[in-house]
């Protein structure tokens, strides 16, 4: 018997009418999900965790960015995410966690410029 070869490129789901989004619509979109991460073995036993908020840290200034967190590191309230500093040394600014999250990605270039992403992460608990 011959093999099959599936190649996953996207998956696109579509519920609803009328530009309304139901509760329910958007329960059966994470369900649909869950269930096709299961059937493809990208997950072990549990339901992947979905965060609701995200927050978005950008540079005000352009300068050298050193991040102390990696993707997928919880963070808590307060503690230091990074430094962007002048070509000196001198430290332009500090970025701290606003809640308790998960480092969804950080910028690993060393120089960044006005505007640039920084850090995102998703909120494990809204204040």
């Amino acid at each position: 018997m011959g093999r099959i070869s599936i190649r996953f490129r996207g998956l696109f789901l579509e519920r609803g009418y009328d530009g309304f989004c139901k509760e329910e619509w958007i329960a059966g979109h994470k369900r649909n999900i869950y269930l096709l991460l299961r059937h493809l073995g990208m997950y072990e036993a549990q339901e992947p965790k979905v965060y609701e908020h995200t927050i978005y840290l950008e540079s005000k200034k352009a300068g050298l960015w050193y991040p102390v967190v990696k993707q997928n590191d919880r963070v808590r309230k307060g503690q230091l995410l990074g430094r962007l500093e002048d070509m000196f040394g001198t430290v332009l600014e500090e970025f701290y966690a606003k809640e308790n999250g998960v480092v969804f990605y950080y910028t690993g270039g060393l120089s960044v410029k006005e505007g640039d992403a920084l850090v995102a992460y998703g909120l494990e608990e809204r204040e």
